[in-house]
């Protein structure tokens, strides 16, 4: 199975989801669970946050609020470089989303991100965030500026150590 025909059954087990009391809810539960053992399923609900501009907003959500569910859980811990990488990546572009269920989704994916592994693990972060509030994009603004906030809000003991975003964000503002 390529990698765009996972994104499109991953997208339709979502969908199943969504009709609670149904027979198809229960199997695609069972699917999620089955599929979700596998290591590519953090790259299929990546790619369905991120880049499947042609699936509803509602499921591109709801794939991004799992992914941070099971970064949470840990599948992030054993992760490959570039498996995280993509992660973050996703996390990103979905910030800079036209849709605002899609950048709240990613504010709350970066925070979770920064959470398992500290600002120092994600360097480029708090450059990009920069950027993205200098852009003409009201979306990119909006976005980077609900993430600075919930890092500010679940990340307080990082930020207080010196090492925090405010201590980044001022070195990359001036």
């Amino acid at each position: 199975m390529t990698q765009e025909e996972s994104v499109r059954e991953v997208a339709a087990l979502l969908g199943a989801l969504s009709r609670p009391g149904t027979v198809e809810e229960s199997a695609a539960q069972a699917s999620l669970t089955q599929f979700g053992s596998k290591p590519e399923f953090i790259t299929c609900l990546t790619n369905l946050f991120a880049d499947a501009e042609q699936a509803p907003v509602h499921l591109r959500q709801l794939a991004g609020l799992l992914l941070k569910n099971r970064v949470k859980g840990g599948c992030l811990r054993d992760a490959s470089h570039a498996s995280k990488n993509d992660v973050k990546r996703g996390a990103l572009k979905a910030l800079a989303s036209s849709e605002v269920a899609l950048r709240k989704a990613a504010g709350t994916l970066v925070t979770t991100l920064v959470s398992l592994l500290g600002i120092a693990g994600w360097p480029h972060l708090v450059p990009t965030l920069c950027c993205m509030l200098a852009s003409e994009d009201l979306g990119s603004v909006e976005g980077a500026f609900d993430a600075i906030l919930k890092l500010c809000e679940d990340n307080a003991k990082e930020l207080d150590s010196g090492e925090g975003i405010h201590s980044n964000l001022h070195a990359h503002s001036l």
